[in-house]
């Protein structure tokens, strides 16, 4: 089972138009699980490491990718000549609509709306700031609504510090959610973020239970974890996960 694991990350280093492990370890412990989504939506998308995993592991999904930052958003947009039903939004979402500051970092996952907090530059001293640029922000619920979904439908939610506001902005979204994977802190890393005892709240007032953990960050020196990526289940849906 190990070699065949194996064999099958190799295939994807060398096939996929992008590849991340941690992408790959997530998307295959959702099948594992039997979270298998027809639908798609990848609110962070980054340089395409979650689009590109669900695309090549989950069933012919439909997917809608959202990225703000413009060469991030291009090189998503090159992967769609690979990829079938990819829609990529070039945008922030938010809770509002607008423009905002967005922080670009040294580490290009670490980019965030919200500026680096001081627990942040401890566990991670190399992380730097080294441009702010002008993006624009839109809701899920604006820009979704005329928007089918074919269920189950999963929502990744990774902004940063900004899982909040993201979810803030998209209660009618949620509504047609089945899933929602969730990057959520447990201490500030990002100034002003809503850490997790918060997030539940949030997510229990929009009808989603906190099913397990399906990743998760660690400092690198203490190995305290930071991070986890949850995963929440509408509550209809529940009682079956």
């Amino acid at each position: 089972m190990f070699f065949n694991m194996n064999l099958n990350i190799l295939k994807a280093v060398l096939t996929w138009p992008k590849f991340s492990f941690s992408s790959y370890k997530i998307v295959s412990r959702l099948v594992n699980q039997s979270i298998l989504p027809n639908t798609v939506i990848d609110v962070g998308g980054n340089l395409g490491q979650f689009t590109v995993a669900s695309a090549k592991l989950f069933k012919d999904p439909q997917i809608f990718t959202f990225e703000p930052m413009p060469k991030c958003a291009e090189k998503i947009s090159q992967y769609s000549i690979k990829l079938k039903n990819l829609t990529i939004f070039p945008v922030a979402i938010g809770e509002s609509s607008g423009h905002v500051s967005f922080q670009v970092n040294s580490h290009i996952q670490a980019s965030s709306i919200l500026p680096l907090a001081s627990s942040h530059l401890t566990s991670f001293p190399n992380a730097k700031e080294v441009e702010v640029i002008d993006v624009e922000v839109k809701t899920l619920d604006s820009v979704l609504a005329d928007h089918e979904f074919k269920s189950p439908v999963l929502l990744k939610i990774d902004t940063q510090g900004y899982e909040a506001n993201v979810i803030r902005g998209a209660t009618e979204t949620l509504k047609r959610v089945d899933y929602v994977l969730l990057e959520v802190s447990f201490k500030e890393l990002f100034k002003g973020e809503m850490l997790f005892p918060e997030i539940l709240e949030l997510m229990e007032s929009n009808h989603f239970r906190f099913l397990r953990p399906i990743s998760w960050f660690c400092d690198p020196v203490s190995q305290e974890v930071l991070q986890m990526d949850a995963l929440f289940c509408r509550k209809t849906r529940a009682l079956s996960n």
